[in-house]
């Protein structure tokens, strides 16, 4: 996840390794430039659908950042952003909608909150789509700034 994300352009910190103490419970912070800093969680499972709690997870560590201005000075431009590997012994085309059926309401609330929630899948189709040309980095970029569920589209599965 973190070459990807650094192909993307984003700059990739691997904050447990900076910082001791009860913050350390995050995988990464993904930067992009001084406007976006987004709290991320890498998981993976291999039930259908990830649990409810890496979400949960996730939102109460944002609510610790806000709480610590000597981390971050302006907590107006912290996200959230979980990146889920699920139902790993699925073939990856075959696997459900990310948070999809009786979970969906996680992805409204995720959006609300300033949540992107990314799933293996589509971070690697994101980083084929600019390998191949077919997107820029920062088009790629600005998918992955998302929030709620994010995904990729190209133009044939829009048709």
């Amino acid at each position: 996840m973190k070459k990807v994300l650094e192909f993307l352009g984003f700059d990739v910190e691997d904050i447990d390794a900076l910082v001791k103490g009860a913050i350390r419970k995050e995988d990464f912070w993904v930067k992009d430039g001084s406007e976006f800093l987004a709290i991320t969680e890498v998981t993976g499972t291999n039930a259908k659908n990830p649990k409810i709690k890496e979400f949960n997870d996730l939102f109460a560590r944002m609510a610790t950042i806000f709480k610590r201005r000597d981390l971050v000075p302006d907590v107006s431009k912290v996200t959230g952003l979980l990146i889920l590997n699920y139902d790993i012994e699925t073939h990856p085309a075959k696997r459900p909608l990310l948070y999809g059926g009786e979970a969906d309401e996680i992805v409204q609330t995720a959006a609300e909150n300033n949540i992107g929630l990314l799933s293996t899948v589509e971070l690697y189709k994101l980083g084929v789509a600019v390998k191949d040309g077919i997107m820029t980095k920062e088009q790629a970029r600005a998918l992955v700034k998302g929030f709620g569920r994010i995904a990729f589209s190209s133009a044939e599965e829009r048709q």
